[in-house]
């Protein structure tokens, strides 16, 4: 998702949320981001993989000022240094967090997850292999309310899922996720 698009969609909610509640409740939120791979083994070997993106789709509630969970889809990809091979997780996950300073307009918060991630390895002649395993992720970060509805909101996460097998190869899958977001809260 290009940034123009991105501040195009951040510029609707902002203008939608006018007419929004102070007694916000349930929010969805959108994510674009960068992702790192700091193992990605395949067959025992360890490899090395080049800088990918990340976007991601939530919805939640807020059960009190600090407690809110939500279910999430967070996709990401990457290619392996020198090859042309990529990996690819899509993450459905259940998260809870806790929201420090809850009355204030900057609230930093942690959070974590639990959930299935389907991750994918392709490489240029047609190889393919794909696996559905349980993963985990932590998630920091630090939101800036706009508005009682607009939130826009900066994270780090790391996901990691082991053990993914297809025939006779077993690779491990784990990423450091760095985005930004906004969240409509209604």
């Amino acid at each position: 998702m290009k940034i123009e698009t991105l501040s195009a969609v951040v510029g609707v909610l902002a203008s939608v949320s006018i007419a929004g509640t102070a007694q916000a409740q349930t929010y969805v939120e959108g994510t674009v981001g960068l992702t790192t791979y700091p193992k990605l083994e395949w067959n025992s070997v360890d490899y090395e993989v080049d800088q990918g993106s990340a976007w991601g789709l939530a919805i939640g509630h807020h059960f009190t000022p600090t407690l809110s969970a939500e279910l999430e889809f967070t996709h990401t990809s990457g290619e392996y240094t020198g090859y042309d091979n990529s990996v690819t997780s899509n993450a459905f996950m259940a998260n809870g967090y806790y929201r420090f300073m809850p009355g204030s307009t900057f609230r930093p918060y942690v959070g974590g997850g639990l959930g299935l991630v389907t991750v994918g390895y392709e490489n240029v002649a047609p190889y393919e292999r794909e696996d559905q395993i349980l993963g985990w992720q932590v998630i920091g970060g630090g939101e800036v309310a706009v508005n009682p509805s607009i939130s826009l909101f900066g994270e780090y996460r790391f996901q990691s899922a082991t053990g993914a097998e297809d025939g006779p190869t077993a690779w491990d899958y784990q990423s450091h996720i760095f985005s930004v977001g906004a969240r409509y809260n209604f």
